[in-house]
């Protein structure tokens, strides 16, 4: 939220998923996220709403390096 990154390595096995809590990492703040990948990954934003009474997924977008 105050334009500080804060970085995080992380790995994840072939053919597998990784849900990561963002607000454990950076709390009560508002932020952005980029991913960084060795080999071609799919990453998504999912939002659970209040009493898991619905959410929604977004798919990232893909830039240029």
């Amino acid at each position: 939220e105050d334009g500080r990154p804060t970085e995080k390595t992380l790995t994840v096995a072939a053919a597998s998923r990784l849900a990561l809590l963002l607000e454990q990492i950076v709390p009560n703040a508002l932020l952005s996220a980029r991913v960084r990948a060795s080999k071609p990954v799919v990453v998504e934003r999912v939002t659970y709403f209040r009493n898991a009474k619905g959410g929604m997924a977004s798919m990232g977008i893909p830039t240029q390096q």
